[in-house]
């Protein structure tokens, strides 16, 4: 496994796009991109870039949202699907760029995606690696508003991930940058409960092969710590 800096702003998650699209290589792809609620900000990049690949950004009927964006409607490679029906299998690739931790069965809704992916085609994930300031937090003792304000402190400290939480610096968001409409209440819940090693064990069930695994580490008050990583690997069977 690979061991990177954290780096904030987005340039950690360029640095994994850069990295998928190594594995993309130069031929055209059939890409199945599994999505949560979100935009599918980094689909758009990729979808750009490779406009001889067709990006199918399917998101499952349990947390369908069928508005599309203007934006994302002109690019003529990159479709949002919303239903299996509409999927357009084989596919040469798959994503779950920030999903897994999103979906009530991610085990499942991976399975199910894995399917439509051919033997040989390859699957990237990008998740949160964050169960071990949950353990942290119960070794410190630590009580419900300690472990809001170390979160928003140390590790939920990008914009999106602000919003989301609804603190910033270990302080609720003032009313002009709160959107309540995103604010999750099970916020740090969500983003603990599963880590890389959950995830490897599920991938490796679902009969894929590593390829590439990389720790983007973050500095904390407590030393170095992992806050996201990402995986790419093989369909083998």
């Amino acid at each position: 496994m690979k061991t990177k800096k954290y780096g904030r702003k987005g340039e950690s998650l360029l640095d994994m796009i850069k990295i998928v699209r190594f594995r993309l290589g130069s031929e055209p792809n059939n890409v199945l991109d599994l999505a949560g609620y979100k935009p599918p900000k980094a689909v758009e990049r990729l979808a750009k870039w490779y406009p001889n690949s067709q990006f199918d950004h399917f998101r499952e009927d349990s947390i369908r949202i069928d508005k599309v964006s203007p934006e994302v409607e002109r690019i003529n490679n990159l479709d949002v699907i919303t239903s299996h029906k509409k999927l357009r299998p084989p596919y040469d690739f798959a994503l779950a760029l920030f999903t897994l931790h999103e979906l009530k069965g991610p085990k499942r809704s991976l399975r199910k995606s894995l399917e439509k992916v051919s033997v040989g085609g390859k699957f990237c994930c990008v998740d949160y690696d964050l169960p071990w300031f949950l353990d942290l937090a119960k070794e410190k003792n630590w009580n419900v508003s300690t472990i809001r304000e170390n979160f928003s402190k140390y590790l939920f400290i990008e914009d999106n991930e602000c919003a989301v939480l609804g603190m910033e610096n270990g302080i609720d968001l003032i009313k002009n940058k709160r959107d309540n409409t995103v604010i999750e209440v099970n916020c740090i819940k969500n983003h603990t409960a599963l880590g890389r090693k959950d995830y490897l064990e599920i991938f490796e069930s679902l009969g894929l092969k590593e390829l590439d695994l990389v720790s983007y580490e973050i500095q904390t008050p407590w030393g170095k710590n992992p806050k996201q990583f990402l995986y790419i690997g093989e369909k083998v069977q």
